[in-house]
Formats: C-alpha cells, structure tokens, sequence
C-alpha cells in the first residue's frame, strides 16, 4: 500500500481493480488498447490535483483486470477490501477504479453485499486509455474523489463524465462515447464541474425487496467454506424464438436462469411453453426481468414466475446472489443436521 500525502485526515482509500482508466494503447493496431496496464501509483501520478484535496490518500493495488473478465471471486474480493476499509474509522469514503464494461454489475454487487452505511463507496473509470492524449480518466479519478468527499453521498455511487450515478440505476449506455454511462429517466444524481458538486436529488428509492446489504451474509461467513457461486444463464425473448436454445441451455449444466422479456413481461409463444416444460421437468430455479432498460413487469408475470425489477445484467446477478444465499442456507443446515 502507498500513500500519497501525509499529514492529513480524513483518509480517502483507493482500490485499483484495472480496466481502461489503467489502459495502454497498443502501438501497432489503429485505435486499439490493452486494459489494466499501469498501476495506482501511475494513476495517482496523473492527477496532481488530488494533492489539494483535504484528505489523505491511501491507495491499493487489488486487481489488475479488464472488467469484462470479472467474476464473483473478484467482486468478493473487491467487497472484503472496501469493508474492510469502511470500517477503519478513519476511512471517510472508498474509491474504486474500475473498467467500464461490467461497472453496474460491480456497482450492484457492492451495493448488495456491503452492510448499509453511510460512507461513500465510489467507482470511477475511463472510456480512454490512460496513455490517449483526450484520456479521461484522471478527471474522472479526480471528480471521483471530490465526490466521495462531499459529504452528501452514501452507500455506492460511480462517477463519470461529471455525473454522479445511483448503484441501482447505473448502466452502459454507449461502447465508446465518453459519456457512456446513463440513469435513463431517473436522472444522475448530481453533477461535478470544476471541483464543485450539485446535488440534483437526496437519493433514489431503493427498491425494499432489494435494499443495501441484503446479502451482507456473503462478507460475514467469507471466512468459512462458501458453496461455489451457482451457475445462471440469461436469455432474451425475441421475435422468431426457436426453442433450441433453450434445450442447449437445459442441458448445460445450469443452477438457473434469468430470462429477458419483451415488454411488459411477455414471452415468445415457443419460448413461454419450453419455459414451463422445463420448470416442471427439472425445478430449474427460473426468474424473469424486461429486456427494457428501465421498469418493472406486469403482476401477470409476477404471479406466475420470479420477476426482478432490474435491467438484464443487474438482475442475472441479482439472481445468482439470491440463489447462493439458497445454497448456503442449505449448507448450514445440513450441518445443523
């Protein structure tokens, strides 16, 4: 771990994970980069005005990886070091550096597993190598930082383009503009320019079913022997559905599946029939959440199958965390037994 001013609190802790905002380009393609190269130290390097900031910074390197290769082990380890941090008294908020492609599940998975509290957790990233002359990433690092010392945000945001951003909304919304993260109709919830923050809202509604640190039971027994994360699948109804690809998907081995409906919870005809076909035959744990980016479905849908309020990658996660928690309650009481 380094540090990169003394004398000062509070502590600011920032946990490098990889991804663009650590990227290289890649001399011989047009155009082409490789994510996770440079370190934190050479991250911090590139901000100088983090200096000015009333806190003091500890940084850790924790992974080096593009985000689309993530997986749970990772997001453990992200959530056990941010803990870990957050309970330092001293620790006024957490910053976490990450890759675009998989930001919202991270930013969901955190927002599930982390015990409700109000220190920020921050997640800030880059659509351009650290290396691009128009690189993006240390003003993102930066309004990152001045975010999390703001004061007026808790729980897990991310921070990009000068926009601050609900875990629970947060989403991809464009593959290489810089402002490629949106909360659609909700709305960031406020806004950085040059080092000043305005705060467009206090907070998003959380969704009661689905509240900060429901699965804060994952950090509480890491230390003993977790079942494996389950195995969820995600597909997507779309017109001319042919049920093979859900056969394919039956015999894969799967511990469930998160499915994408058209609409307000509709399903292709084929695809609807081997659905129910397949819940009867196997007891495959089968949940539902629309294809549409925001809002839920129908109570028709939710009176006959598992709905999730959620966009598809958020909720396929959300999935699989309920269906660990399953896994591990069964575990624990078979050695009740």
């Amino acid at each position: 771990m380094m540090t990169a001013k003394q004398g000062a609190t509070p502590i600011l802790r920032i946990l490098a994970t990889g991804g663009t905002i650590a990227g290289q380009r890649d001399a011989t393609a047009s155009g082409g980069y490789h994510a996770a190269r440079r370190d934190v130290t050479q991250l911090l390097e590139a901000v100088p005005q983090l200096h000015g900031l009333p806190a003091r910074i500890q940084a850790q390197q924790l992974l080096q990886k593009d985000s689309k290769d993530m997986d749970p082990q990772d997001w453990l380890a992200i959530a056990t070091a941010t803990w870990q941090a957050l309970q330092d008294p001293q620790v006024t908020a957490v910053v976490i550096t990450h890759g675009t492609d998989t930001l919202e599940e991270t930013a969901w998975f955190l927002h599930r597993v982390l015990p409700a509290q109000h220190k920020p957790v921050v997640l800030v990233s880059a659509m351009r190598p650290a290396d691009a002359p128009d690189a993006d990433g240390p003003r993102n690092l930066y309004d990152g930082c001045v975010a999390a010392l703001d004061g007026r945000f808790c729980g897990v945001v991310a921070v990009a383009a000068g926009e601050v951003h609900a875990a629970q909304y947060v989403q991809k919304v464009h593959p290489w503009a810089l402002r490629a993260f949106s909360s659609g109709v909700v709305g960031p919830l406020g806004q950085i320019q040059g080092g000043a923050v305005t705060l467009h809202t206090a907070g998003p509604e959380h969704d009661a079913a689905m509240p900060a640190g429901g699965h804060a039971w994952l950090l509480q027994c890491a230390a003993e022997r977790l079942p494996a994360p389950p195995v969820v699948g995600w597909l997507t109804s779309h017109a001319g559905f042919d049920a093979r690809w859900l056969q394919a998907l039956a015999g894969a081995g799967l511990d469930g599946l998160l499915v994408a409906t058209t609409g307000n919870g509709t399903l292709h005809h084929n695809l609807e029939i081997a659905l129910q076909q397949l819940a009867r035959q196997t007891g495959l744990a089968i949940a539902l959440t629309s294809r549409c980016a925001f809002g839920p479905i129908n109570a028709a849908a939710r009176a006959r199958w598992t709905t999730l309020a959620l966009p598809a990658a958020k909720a396929r996660l959300e999935w699989q965390l309920q269906l660990w928690q399953r896994s591990w309650q069964a575990q624990q009481a078979g050695k009740a037994q």
